[in-house]
């Protein structure tokens, strides 16, 4: 029997807060992303993986991680999706668009950009997932690579209360302090 889109995302909403192995799509595997990446794979969680140098992420396989290069396959059956990117524009081209991951992605489930992202794009992202039923949240991370590495990032978060207390699990297990800076930025 199919679930409905309903009782799926509380499905996913309760492994979340019930701290349960997770599927999650990892894109943009650089120094503080690959370190993060990490500890989500400690934490026992399943990764699916992306980055524009594969060759720089075979630590994550030997982990356990799969690489998968077609984004919106990447996102089928992930409970949340994270983005660790350059910036507004690579992350427009990952997540946006018939092949972005958000089109893989679906109701209930969670994605969380920790890129240094623009306004207007955070706009559009937090559009885009309200009409695929996804929570969207942005959390700009403060610290460097060791931060990253230790579980020590601050992590200034922009999304609707409810959509963070979902991701707050994940986010816990990836940063030392979270703060909750408001809702997202409305229409571009």
């Amino acid at each position: 029997s199919t679930l409905s889109s309903s009782s799926a995302a509380s499905d996913v909403y309760k492994r979340q807060r019930q701290g349960r192995v997770m599927n999650i799509g990892f894109v943009g595997l650089g120094n503080r992303g690959n370190a993060i990446a990490v500890n989500l794979l400690r934490a026992g969680h399943r990764l699916v993986i992306n980055d524009l140098a594969r060759e720089m992420q075979s630590n994550l396989e030997i982990q356990g991680a799969k690489w998968c290069a077609d984004l919106s396959r990447l996102a089928q059956g992930c409970d949340a999706v994270f983005t660790s990117l350059p910036g507004p524009a690579e992350v427009e081209q990952v997540m946006l668009g018939d092949s972005g991951a958000f089109a893989g992605m679906a109701s209930g489930t969670c994605y969380i950009d920790l890129s240094a992202n623009a306004g207007a794009v955070v706009a559009a992202l937090a559009a885009a997932g309200a009409e695929r039923g996804v929570r969207v949240v942005h959390a700009a991370m403060i610290g460097g690579v060791a931060n990253a590495r230790d579980g020590s990032l601050k992590l200034e978060v922009r999304g609707a209360a409810e959509d963070l207390d979902a991701c707050r699990p994940l986010l816990e297990q990836i940063a030392g302090e979270i703060v909750h800076l408001g809702p997202l930025p409305a229409g571009a």
